[in-house]
Protein backbone atom coordinates (compact mmCIF):
# COMPACT_ATOMS: atom_id res chain seq x y z
CA UNK A 1 0.00 0.00 0.00
CA UNK A 2 2.89 2.35 0.75
CA UNK A 3 4.47 1.69 -2.66
CA UNK A 4 1.12 2.22 -4.40
CA UNK A 5 0.61 5.50 -2.57
CA UNK A 6 4.07 6.73 -3.59
CA UNK A 7 3.39 5.78 -7.22
CA UNK A 8 0.08 7.66 -7.15
CA UNK A 9 1.82 10.72 -5.72
CA UNK A 10 4.41 10.66 -8.49
CA UNK A 11 1.80 10.20 -11.21
CA UNK A 12 -0.28 13.06 -9.78
CA UNK A 13 2.79 15.29 -9.69
CA UNK A 14 3.76 14.40 -13.25
CA UNK A 15 0.24 15.17 -14.50
CA UNK A 16 0.36 18.56 -12.79
CA UNK A 17 3.85 19.36 -14.05
CA UNK A 18 3.37 18.27 -17.66
CA UNK A 19 -0.21 18.41 -18.95
CA UNK A 20 -1.06 21.09 -16.41
CA UNK A 21 1.70 23.34 -17.81
CA UNK A 22 0.50 22.95 -21.40
CA UNK A 23 -3.08 23.71 -20.34
CA UNK A 24 -1.86 26.82 -18.51
CA UNK A 25 -0.11 27.94 -21.71
CA UNK A 26 -3.26 27.20 -23.70
CA UNK A 27 -5.25 29.33 -21.27
CA UNK A 28 -2.94 32.29 -21.95
CA UNK A 29 -3.37 31.90 -25.70
CA UNK A 30 -7.17 31.58 -25.44
CA UNK A 31 -7.24 34.81 -23.41
CA UNK A 32 -5.38 36.53 -26.25
CA UNK A 33 -8.02 35.27 -28.71
CA UNK A 34 -10.67 37.35 -26.93
CA UNK A 35 -9.10 40.58 -28.18
CA UNK A 36 -7.09 39.42 -31.20
CA UNK A 37 -8.18 40.40 -34.70
CA UNK A 38 -7.12 39.66 -38.25
CA UNK A 39 -3.66 38.14 -38.67
CA UNK A 40 -3.07 38.14 -34.91
CA UNK A 41 -6.21 36.04 -34.38
CA UNK A 42 -5.08 33.48 -36.96
CA UNK A 43 -1.58 33.34 -35.44
CA UNK A 44 -2.92 32.84 -31.91
CA UNK A 45 -5.38 30.20 -33.09
CA UNK A 46 -2.50 28.30 -34.68
CA UNK A 47 -0.62 28.46 -31.35
CA UNK A 48 -3.68 27.02 -29.59
CA UNK A 49 -3.80 24.12 -32.04
CA UNK A 50 -0.09 23.49 -31.56
CA UNK A 51 -0.47 23.47 -27.78
CA UNK A 52 -3.38 21.03 -28.04
CA UNK A 53 -1.23 18.77 -30.21
CA UNK A 54 1.59 18.91 -27.65
CA UNK A 55 -0.82 18.16 -24.82
CA UNK A 56 -2.08 15.12 -26.75
CA UNK A 57 1.47 13.95 -27.42
CA UNK A 58 2.40 14.49 -23.77
CA UNK A 59 -0.57 12.42 -22.62
CA UNK A 60 0.53 9.58 -24.90
CA UNK A 61 4.05 9.83 -23.55
CA UNK A 62 2.90 9.73 -19.93
CA UNK A 63 1.34 6.30 -20.50
CA UNK A 64 4.77 4.91 -21.41
CA UNK A 65 7.50 7.01 -19.84
CA UNK A 66 6.84 10.09 -17.73
CA UNK A 67 9.21 12.24 -19.71
CA UNK A 68 8.77 15.29 -22.03
CA UNK A 69 9.54 14.31 -25.67
CA UNK A 70 11.30 17.64 -26.25
CA UNK A 71 14.02 16.66 -23.77
CA UNK A 72 14.72 13.41 -25.59
CA UNK A 73 15.11 15.20 -28.88
CA UNK A 74 17.16 18.22 -27.87
CA UNK A 75 18.33 17.97 -24.24
CA UNK A 76 17.61 20.43 -21.44
CA UNK A 77 19.63 23.34 -22.86
CA UNK A 78 17.83 23.49 -26.20
CA UNK A 79 14.46 22.48 -24.75
CA UNK A 80 14.66 25.24 -22.11
CA UNK A 81 15.45 27.93 -24.70
CA UNK A 82 12.58 26.84 -26.93
CA UNK A 83 10.17 26.72 -23.98
CA UNK A 84 11.27 30.16 -22.70
CA UNK A 85 10.88 31.73 -26.15
CA UNK A 86 7.33 30.38 -26.47
CA UNK A 87 6.47 31.37 -22.89
CA UNK A 88 7.71 34.95 -23.44
CA UNK A 89 5.63 35.30 -26.61
CA UNK A 90 2.46 33.99 -24.94
CA UNK A 91 2.77 35.81 -21.62
CA UNK A 92 4.37 39.10 -22.65
CA UNK A 93 7.02 38.60 -19.94
CA UNK A 94 10.59 39.33 -21.01
CA UNK A 95 12.80 36.39 -20.04
CA UNK A 96 16.60 36.45 -20.17
CA UNK A 97 18.11 32.95 -20.11
CA UNK A 98 21.81 32.08 -19.72
CA UNK A 99 22.89 28.42 -19.63
CA UNK A 100 26.45 27.26 -19.05
CA UNK A 101 25.85 23.56 -19.73
CA UNK A 102 28.62 22.20 -21.96
CA UNK A 103 27.24 18.67 -22.15
CA UNK A 104 24.06 16.63 -21.75
CA UNK A 105 23.02 15.65 -18.24
CA UNK A 106 21.48 12.36 -17.01
CA UNK A 107 17.86 12.04 -18.16
CA UNK A 108 16.30 12.39 -14.70
CA UNK A 109 18.43 15.48 -13.95
CA UNK A 110 17.29 17.14 -17.18
CA UNK A 111 13.63 16.45 -16.50
CA UNK A 112 13.92 17.81 -12.96
CA UNK A 113 15.50 21.04 -14.23
CA UNK A 114 12.85 21.33 -16.94
CA UNK A 115 9.96 20.84 -14.49
CA UNK A 116 11.40 23.44 -12.11
CA UNK A 117 11.72 25.86 -15.03
CA UNK A 118 8.12 25.26 -16.14
CA UNK A 119 6.64 25.62 -12.67
CA UNK A 120 8.66 28.72 -11.82
CA UNK A 121 7.69 30.58 -15.01
CA UNK A 122 4.04 29.63 -14.58
CA UNK A 123 4.11 30.98 -11.01
CA UNK A 124 5.75 34.20 -12.20
CA UNK A 125 3.02 34.71 -14.79
CA UNK A 126 0.16 33.87 -12.43
CA UNK A 127 1.23 35.48 -9.20
CA UNK A 128 4.20 37.85 -9.37
CA UNK A 129 3.02 40.68 -11.59
CA UNK A 130 6.57 40.88 -12.92
CA UNK A 131 7.26 42.03 -16.48
CA UNK A 132 10.63 40.29 -16.67
CA UNK A 133 12.56 37.32 -15.35
CA UNK A 134 16.10 35.95 -15.39
CA UNK A 135 17.18 32.30 -15.63
CA UNK A 136 20.71 31.07 -14.98
CA UNK A 137 21.98 27.49 -14.97
CA UNK A 138 25.50 26.15 -14.78
CA UNK A 139 27.59 23.09 -14.00
CA UNK A 140 30.31 23.30 -11.35
CA UNK A 141 32.19 20.03 -11.10
CA UNK A 142 29.63 17.37 -10.16
CA UNK A 143 26.92 19.88 -9.26
CA UNK A 144 24.36 21.57 -11.48
CA UNK A 145 22.55 24.67 -10.23
CA UNK A 146 19.78 26.89 -11.54
CA UNK A 147 18.47 30.27 -10.42
CA UNK A 148 15.17 31.83 -11.50
CA UNK A 149 14.48 35.45 -10.53
CA UNK A 150 11.50 37.71 -11.04
CA UNK A 151 10.93 41.37 -10.19
CA UNK A 152 7.34 41.23 -9.00
CA UNK A 153 5.45 41.75 -5.77
CA UNK A 154 7.12 38.90 -3.91
CA UNK A 155 5.82 36.31 -1.44
CA UNK A 156 4.75 37.37 2.04
CA UNK A 157 7.22 36.49 4.77
CA UNK A 158 4.51 34.53 6.60
CA UNK A 159 3.90 32.25 3.59
CA UNK A 160 7.62 31.99 2.95
CA UNK A 161 8.39 30.89 6.51
CA UNK A 162 5.50 28.44 6.44
CA UNK A 163 6.88 26.90 3.26
CA UNK A 164 10.39 26.61 4.71
CA UNK A 165 9.17 24.90 7.87
CA UNK A 166 6.32 22.72 6.61
CA UNK A 167 6.47 22.82 2.81
CA UNK A 168 2.91 24.15 2.61
CA UNK A 169 1.25 27.46 1.88
CA UNK A 170 2.58 28.35 -1.58
CA UNK A 171 0.85 25.82 -3.82
CA UNK A 172 1.34 22.27 -5.05
CA UNK A 173 3.91 23.30 -7.66
CA UNK A 174 6.59 24.50 -5.25
CA UNK A 175 5.81 21.63 -2.91
CA UNK A 176 6.39 19.28 -5.84
CA UNK A 177 9.73 20.93 -6.62
CA UNK A 178 10.78 20.52 -3.00
CA UNK A 179 9.83 16.84 -3.02
CA UNK A 180 11.63 16.16 -6.30
CA UNK A 181 14.83 17.68 -4.93
CA UNK A 182 14.58 15.70 -1.70
CA UNK A 183 14.45 12.47 -3.70
CA UNK A 184 17.90 13.22 -5.20
CA UNK A 185 19.39 14.96 -2.12
CA UNK A 186 19.16 18.31 -3.89
CA UNK A 187 18.83 21.74 -2.31
CA UNK A 188 16.15 24.40 -2.68
CA UNK A 189 16.47 27.99 -1.53
CA UNK A 190 13.55 30.39 -1.89
CA UNK A 191 13.92 34.06 -0.98
CA UNK A 192 11.53 36.93 -1.58
CA UNK A 193 11.10 40.64 -0.90
CA UNK A 194 8.82 43.37 -2.21
CA UNK A 195 11.28 43.67 -5.13
CA UNK A 196 10.88 40.10 -6.35
CA UNK A 197 11.52 36.42 -5.71
CA UNK A 198 14.58 34.24 -6.27
CA UNK A 199 14.41 30.46 -6.48
CA UNK A 200 17.70 28.56 -6.42
CA UNK A 201 18.18 24.82 -6.75
CA UNK A 202 21.29 22.65 -6.85
CA UNK A 203 21.93 18.92 -7.03
CA UNK A 204 24.81 16.54 -7.60
CA UNK A 205 24.80 15.17 -11.12
CA UNK A 206 26.08 11.83 -9.81
CA UNK A 207 22.98 11.52 -7.57
CA UNK A 208 20.79 10.81 -10.59
CA UNK A 209 18.35 7.94 -10.38
CA UNK A 210 16.65 5.97 -13.14
CA UNK A 211 13.60 7.74 -14.62
CA UNK A 212 10.29 6.63 -13.14
CA UNK A 213 8.42 4.42 -15.60
CA UNK A 214 4.85 3.15 -15.75
CA UNK A 215 3.61 0.42 -18.03
CA UNK A 216 0.75 0.89 -20.44
CA UNK A 217 -2.50 -0.73 -19.33
CA UNK A 218 -2.56 -4.35 -20.44
CA UNK A 219 1.16 -4.50 -21.19
CA UNK A 220 3.21 -7.50 -20.08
Amino acid sequence: MHVQDEERRRIARELHDSIGQYLAALGMSVTQLETAKGAKFAETLTECRQLLDRCTNETRTLSQLLHPPLLDEAGFGSAAKIYVKEFARRSGIEVDISLDLPHRLPADTEILLFRVLQESLTNIHRHSGSSRANIRAAIDGETVSMEIRDYGRGISQELLENFKTSGDGVGIGLAGIRERLREVDGKLDLSSTSEGTILRISLRITSAREPFRISAIGAH
